[in-house]
This record gives structure tokens, sequence and C-alpha cells, in this order.
């Protein structure tokens, strides 16, 4: 089972943690994560005047509650998160589209899985840094662009089936 659980595991994280290995991934915890901006910007749905430059996480560990895990989630708790967003200098055009929920087929051992998953977070630092004045346009050298950045601390995320339980 503890097999299994860690393939599924690492093949998330290999799709969203930059320079993954699975070597580092000891004891179900890992340690100053650098996540892939373009993922982070499409599951964020950031829009295209804002780009993502840099997602970190301090620490991610997950308890798995191996004895019952029909009833009881699997947590994954993230340290300090940083998220940086700032004004692209050229917006590209993007073609989104809406993408249709997966059609629900038989629900086997994973979906109920992920019906029984909390994300607890720390804190979490939220960046926005926007281009402003051009330096050659202001006369100090030291001009710093406007930023806002948002800060929120003890995050609980729990998923639930479609009956809210």
């Amino acid at each position: 089972m503890e097999a299994i659980v860690g393939r599924v595991l690492n093949s998330y994280l290999s799709s969203y943690v930059k320079n993954y290995s699975s070597e580092n991934f000891q004891n179900w915890e890992l340690k100053n994560l650098q996540f892939k901006e373009d993922v982070i910007q499409r599951i964020l749905n950031i829009p295209p005047n804002l780009e993502v430059k840099q997602v970190c996480c301090s620490r991610l560990s997950v308890s798995i509650p191996w004895s019952n895990l029909r009833n009881k989630p699997v947590v994954f708790h993230l340290g300090v998160i940083d998220i940086e967003v700032a004004e692209p200098e050229h917006i590209q055009p993007t073609n989104k589209t809406v993408e249709k929920p997966p059609e629900e087929s038989k629900r086997g051992f994973a979906s109920k899985l992920i019906e029984g998953v909390m994300l607890v977070c720390e804190e979490l630092h939220f960046t926005i840094r926007t281009l402003g004045l051009q330096k050659t346009q202001h006369k100090d050298s030291a001009f710093t662009p406007p930023a806002l950045r948002l800060d929120v601390k003890n995050i609980i995320i729990q998923s639930t089936n479609s009956e809210w339980q």
C-alpha cells in the first residue's frame, strides 16, 4: 500500500516541483521546494496581465492515516509559501478554453482517497509587483516599483464528496 501511494505522490509532485527527485522525498517530507511557475499560473488561474515569477515552499510533509485511509484525510502540511507575481513587460494573448470536469465513472480507491485530502498551510505570502514608472522616467536610481503583499496564516483546505462530507 505504501509503495502505491508513494508512486502516486511522486507522480503528482514531479508535475508541480522543479527538479523533483523521489530520492529527496524521505520520510514523507520535502524541504525548500521551488514550484514550476507555469503550472502554478495555470492552476491558480492567474490572468495573463500578471506573470508568476517565483513560488517557494519551506516544507512539505504528508501524514497518511494508514490504518484508516477510507475515513480519515491524507494531510499535506505546508510551511511558508511565497508566491510572487508581476506585470510582464509584454502581455501574451491566451487562447483559454474552459475545461469540462471529467465524467464521473466508477468510483475507485483513488477517487475516494482524493475526497479525503486536507491542506494545512502555516503561512502564505502573496506579492504582486508592478512595473510602475520605468527607471528612465524616475530620477531616483533607488526607485522600487510599487508592490502589494498579502500575508495569510493558518490556512486549512479540506476536500469533500458531492454531499459535503
